[in-house]
């Protein structure tokens, strides 16, 4: 399988941690000398209503959670991307819920990317074995070259 290079398309996992905002200046760099579209992908942690015991949210409550919950961190992908890259115009978001992993590479899949750069903790051992590695995790699932950032 042959991938374009210099990218087209430069997707980047942001998770708002020092390391992936790093990716992100790299990505953004990358996509501005290589005149690349940049796409930023944030994976969400599941929504937990706060109700009672056996209670159910009812499908707008979820809704307006959803709204809410997306509208901050397109908010935060804004604020990090204007640090990151003030100028650069060409950029999207895409706010995903799923395994970071598997959405990472599905996303990438989708919008068809040329490329995927993250970050990684870095961790080996037993805290990779606990806490898995979605670098690793990334790399195995990609359809295209993944560049991961310490």
């Amino acid at each position: 399988m042959t991938h374009a290079f210099p990218p087209t398309k430069v997707l980047v996992a942001c998770d708002f941690s020092s390391l992936g905002r790093g990716a992100l200046a790299y990505g953004a760099e990358l996509a501005q000398e290589t005149d690349a579209e940049l796409i930023l992908v944030h994976v969400a942690e599941p929504i937990s209503p706060d109700l009672p015991p056996g209670a159910k949210p009812t499908p707008a409550r979820m809704r307006e959670l959803l709204a809410d919950r997306n509208g901050s961190i397109r908010d935060q992908l804004a604020e990090d991307m204007a640090v990151a890259a003030k100028d650069f115009t060409n950029w999207s978001d895409v706010v995903a819920d799923g395994e970071p992993a598997d959405t990472i590479a599905r996303v990438a899949m989708e919008r068809n990317c040329d490329l995927i750069v993250l970050g990684s903790h870095g961790r080996s051992g037993v805290q990779r074995l606990l806490l898995g590695s979605v670098a690793e995790g990334v790399m195995r699932r990609a359809h295209c070259p993944v560049l991961v950032s310490r």
